[in-house]
């Protein structure tokens, strides 16, 4: 598999073409889930991707990012793979807004179908909004002959055009998907107006009390509408998470953190955003470790400036002294969580250790 990127246009935020000796990781991130069964290398001006039997997601993602505006994603990229399950090459557009979610995106992948290529759009948005999952372009697929691929993203419309290069011109994959950025773009002032229609149907679904007669407040209101879809949708996933724990008797065990939000506001003693999921948590009797109290504790501990503090412990996530710090303060949750626990939590009798509940066939 290849991938290759070219790019010549005004304000062009980033080209590459893999020309170089080693694969630039000032502009790239490897990701691997199967590192035993995949390769990532840039050579001869390309980047290969080669997988073997079932894989997850391989290959990069790009550490340059842009504020919302008119975006074009182009890369050539093509595909060769057998079987009855043949691997996807995706070009993959993330419209998240990087601080909360939900992460919001769209691609267009790429199937090889022998003599055929087929390009179909796969989008993760709302329920509700078409992903036109249905759609897909079939084109010829001679060998050694790669494909021009481009994502379009509309400032004004929230609109992502996906299309390929053909002889004819730029052909449609589907018909335009709606990637819903407007409130963010919005509240950033980044935008002055939003689409009434949608987000009065968001309001009423969340039960939000929307007022358009409050023209100064709109983009606090978009913040707050915001907070409330993001905090609405992380519950519906605990809600799914707590029902596949009862079914399959799991005990779930559910982490709170965020440093650059929550940890804040109970610094200055004001309500936390997250109050909605920790309310939740509580009547739900929902097993918790919230590691906001414990890293504000540390905080106050250490009498540095805050603005230090982070520092010592995060470099966007954490550091090793944060690993650290987090490690041994929800060891004991984890211990009391765990059954079996594990053996040198056990005090066990050192001529009858066994490892039953780990093995399956243990004795």
């Amino acid at each position: 598999m290849s991938k290759k990127w070219k790019a010549r246009q005004r304000d062009l935020v980033m080209s590459e073409d893999f020309d170089g000796p080693k694969l630039d990781l000032s502009r790239w991130r490897v990701w691997q889930q199967d590192p035993d069964q995949t390769t990532v290398q840039q050579e001869r001006g390309q980047l290969f991707l080669t997988s073997r039997g079932p894989v997850g997601h391989n290959g990069l993602f790009g550490l340059t990012t842009v504020k919302y505006k008119d975006l074009v994603l182009v890369g050539e990229m093509d595909i060769r793979s057998k079987g009855p399950a043949p691997h996807r090459l995706a070009l993959h557009l993330c419209g998240g807004d990087g601080a909360r979610s939900p992460d919001h995106w769209v691609e267009i992948d790429l199937v090889d179908l022998g003599e055929k290529a087929r390009f179909s759009p796969i989008a993760a948005l709302p329920i509700g909004l078409d992903r036109h999952q249905d759609k897909f372009l079939d084109l010829p697929h001679p060998v050694g002959h790669g494909f021009l691929c481009r994502l379009s993203l509309s400032g004004d419309t929230n609109l992502v055009e996906l299309s390929v290069k053909t002889d004819a011109g730029w052909q449609a994959v589907c018909p335009p998907v709606a990637l819903p950025l407007q409130l963010l773009a919005f509240k950033m002032g980044l935008i002055r107006d939003l689409d009434r229609t949608a987000t009065d149907t968001l309001a009423a679904h969340l039960k939000f009390p929307w007022n358009w007669n409050r023209e100064s407040d709109r983009p606090a209101q978009a913040g707050e509408l915001l907070d409330r879809y993001s905090l609405r949708a992380t519950m519906f996933v605990l809600d799914k998470a707590r029902e596949f724990a009862r079914q399959n008797s799991k005990k779930l065990l559910v982490v709170l953190f965020d440093p650059y939000r929550v940890m804040n506001e109970l610094r200055e003693g004001q309500d936390r955003f997250d109050q909605p999921v920790v309310d939740s948590l509580t009547r739900e009797k929902s097993n918790c470790f919230d590691m906001n109290e414990v890293q504000l504790r540390d905080f106050q501990k250490q009498k540095l400036p805050y603005q230090e503090y982070m520092k010592q412990c995060f470099i966007g996530h954490y550091n090793p002294r944060g690993n650290h710090l987090f490690a041994y303060a929800i060891k004991d949750t984890v211990v009391e969580w765990l059954d079996p626990k594990p053996i040198t939590y056990r005090n066990p009798d050192p001529a009858s250790v066994d490892f039953r509940g780990y093995l399956p066939d243990a004795r």
